[in-house]
């Protein structure tokens, strides 16, 4: 059963949330928390088109909806609140960036990413893709379950882009999120413009393995998270 909120979020039935920053994200979450069996949590972002709205710069405007919403008289009492987003190429400023907007909404601000602070009930943590210490996006960890799925796709993806003069020296977000957008286009016939969280929620999706060890790390915290 999907755990994705509706897209404004005004009142919720489940104690704890993750807060990402795009609609792949949540739609990797959303798999995991399946996978793993948890429904005590609720995934959502800032927008699922990436149209005004998407993106770490919104995420204050989407924990304040939040903070709001947890003051109604019919809404599950909130525990706790993970945030999911990118590392990108500065784990520190995207940490600070998402402490920023729980400082925002009012909430708990963590001393460091992976870690958790409580305050007034509610508990909060930042996790940042693809893993501890590490630089990168969410395409740098699909890619990493889809290669070790099939060694094959990373020669062809690494070919395409030698082909039509893609430099191996372009800078490494842009390099994963072009590997990734070949590679969905390619698996994908039913929709080849998709991005990843299309792909994600597909029963046909055999390109990235939800049960990949690559994972394994953001599913064991998610389930440590969200222990009542």
């Amino acid at each position: 059963m999907s755990s994705i909120l509706p897209h404004r979020v005004q009142h919720f039935e489940l104690p704890y949330i993750v807060v990402c920053e795009g609609f792949g994200d949540v739609c990797l979450v959303d798999q995991l928390l399946q996978l793993k069996g948890i429904t005590n949590c609720g995934v959502g972002c800032p927008s699922r088109t990436g149209v005004g709205g998407d993106g770490k710069d919104y995420l204050n405007k989407y924990l304040s909806a939040i903070s709001l919403a947890a003051t109604e008289g019919d809404t599950q009492k909130l525990q706790g609140i993970l945030m999911v987003v990118d590392a990108d190429e500065s784990p520190e400023d995207a940490f600070d960036l998402s402490c920023s907007a729980l400082k925002y909404a009012e909430f708990a601000v963590p001393d460091s990413a992976f870690t958790v602070k409580a305050e007034k009930g509610i508990k909060t943590s930042v996790y940042l893709i693809p893993g501890k210490d590490e630089t990168g996006t969410l395409e740098h960890l699909l890619l990493r379950a889809a290669y070790e799925g099939s060694e094959k796709s990373q020669s062809c993806t690494d070919s395409f882009l030698s082909c039509i003069g893609r430099s191996p020296a372009a800078k490494p977000n842009v390099m994963a999120k072009m590997q990734m957008s070949a590679l969905v286009a390619a698996s994908f016939p039913e929709n080849p413009w998709a991005t990843p969280g299309p792909l994600l929620q597909s029963k046909k999706n055999d390109l990235v393995p939800i049960n990949s060890p690559h994972f394994k790390h953001l599913t064991d915290y998610l389930a440590e998270f969200c222990t009542e």
